[in-house]
């Protein structure tokens, strides 16, 4: 049971860091383009960004944000399918 809850732990924390990597990216595509959130958007992205903030301690939180904020577009589109193929689990993404 003990190892269960382990593995639990370290998938969550794996998903955890997964998103703010992804948050990150997304920050800085809208950052490279000259963007700001649009005004629907930025709630969701605010909130998104303080439950993994919450969630992390900081030395996860940074690394996880500056590596995504390194990738290129098509990095982050890659990043982000393998996650959705990996865990078929995860809700479709709206519009596919």
């Amino acid at each position: 049971m003990r190892e269960d809850l382990d593995r639990g732990r370290a998938l969550c924390e794996e998903a955890l860091e997964r998103a703010a990597t992804l948050l990150g990216a997304a920050e800085a595509l809208q950052e490279r383009q000259g963007n700001a959130w649009p005004p629907d958007e930025a709630p969701h992205f605010q909130r998104s960004r303080a439950a993994v903030a919450d969630a992390l301690d900081r030395d996860q939180l940074d690394r996880a944000w500056s590596e995504g904020k390194g990738m290129s577009s098509a990095q982050a589109v890659r990043s982000a399918l393998a996650a959705r193929s990996s865990n078929p689990s995860l809700p479709a993404a709206s519009g596919s």
